[in-house]
């Protein structure tokens, strides 16, 4: 079975072809933007946009191992069975397929909180999270070769949009909104939010990675346009938090639970370029897209039912459930995304280590 064979989309589309370097880099950035509507807000701290430019500099090693697990067998979940064995590595394998879904959930959840909160407040919380969930069901029936197709200008269209709302608000930026950099001392940013609040992001990449790593075209394998979108993530949504801080403030930008919605509504060009919350909302909103559907196509391939003509739909219908569990309110929302930054790092840093340092202890033993 060669490469493109063994990266299918997980959910009974084939992909006939390998990817390129530059569409994987501009999946992953468009993948890790998808936490650029909430990062920030929420309680976060004054050096969380220095926390997320040190967060894309330490998910180099991090997927660097990613990379490496991806490629050690056959089929990206081999790694899982022949370090545990049968049993318990299908039992892993379980487990993080349910992170994926539960992934995919949180991101349709924001989703549909999003333009409950900003644009349509009185339309039916199942009737939104069944619009998205049937756009992700649409992402996954193509599969990850047409959704790379796409990548590509749809990277240029976020960074332009982006971009476009940066240099718009540097008129009204306060730049000594973000300073003393440190100003509680080194320890309390790199304590429990350095993972709660900025790692996570590259934490889930674990996915993404999974499911892009063996259709590259490359014997080489991915890992200078994986590790080229960490680094350019991280400088960007590093960029983003500190636009936020410096038009709303702070303490004030972390009060908002949609910070980069809420800044770009305060920026005032002129009379005819108005209402640019939507340069803010539309990047974020499509990539939330990108990422649920990366996710859900990782938990095709760890349940192993890529063949299925029922994977698609039985898992866009599992993530659209999870999201309609619990009540609708926004603060309802963002509370669970702390439990679930607190504990993600389990089953997606440390599970993957224990996986690698065990296929290595095995190596030698032979």
């Amino acid at each position: 079975m060669n490469q493109a064979e063994t990266g299918r989309s997980g959910t009974g589309c084939d992909d006939n072809g390998r990817l390129s370097g530059r569409q994987i880099f501009c999946l992953l950035v468009l993948f890790l933007s998808g936490s650029v509507g909430t990062v920030g807000g929420g309680g976060s701290g004054r050096d969380i946009w220095l926390l997320m430019l040190l967060s894309g500099v330490a998910a180099v090693p991090i997927y660097w191992l990613y990379l490496w697990l991806a490629r050690a067998g056959e089929l990206p979940q081999d790694c899982f069975q022949a370090a545990f064995g049968r049993w318990l590595g299908g039992a892993v394998r379980l487990l993080l397929g349910l992170a994926a879904i539960l992934t995919a959930a949180i991101d349709i959840r924001i989703f549909v909180s999003f333009t409950t909160a900003t644009a349509l407040p009185h339309t039916p919380r199942i009737l939104m999270a069944a619009f998205i969930g049937g756009a992700v069901y649409m992402l996954l029936r193509s599969g990850a070769e047409v959704l790379a197709r796409v990548a590509v200008p749809a990277f240029v269209l976020v960074i332009g949009m982006l971009t476009l709302s940066f240099l718009a608000s540097i008129p009204q930026l306060d730049w000594g909104a973000v300073l003393p950099i440190a100003e509680k001392g080194v320890q309390p940013p790199l304590g429990t939010s350095f993972v709660r609040s900025s790692l996570v992001p590259f934490l889930e990449s674990f996915f993404a990675l999974m499911v892009l790593a063996p259709l590259h075209n490359k014997k080489s394998g991915p890992a200078r346009p994986a590790f080229g979108a960490a680094l350019f993530a991280g400088a960007l949504l590093a960029l983003t938090l500190m636009k936020n801080t410096m038009l709303l403030g702070y303490p004030a930008v972390s009060q908002y639970f949609f910070p980069s919605y809420t800044a770009a509504s305060v920026v005032t060009v002129s009379d005819f370029f108005q209402r640019q919350e939507l340069l803010a909302a539309a990047p974020f909103l499509l990539c939330e897209l990108v990422k649920a559907g990366l996710c859900l196509t990782y938990a095709g391939q760890a349940f192993h039912v890529r063949e299925r003509r029922w994977a698609a739909p039985v898992l866009c219908a599992a993530a659209v459930g999870l999201t309609l569990l619990g009540r609708g309110g926004m603060a309802e929302s963002i509370e669970p995304l702390r439990f679930y930054g607190q504990w993600i790092f389990v089953p997606l840093l440390a599970v993957p280590a224990l996986t690698l340092l065990v296929l290595r202890l095995r190596r030698r033993a032979k």
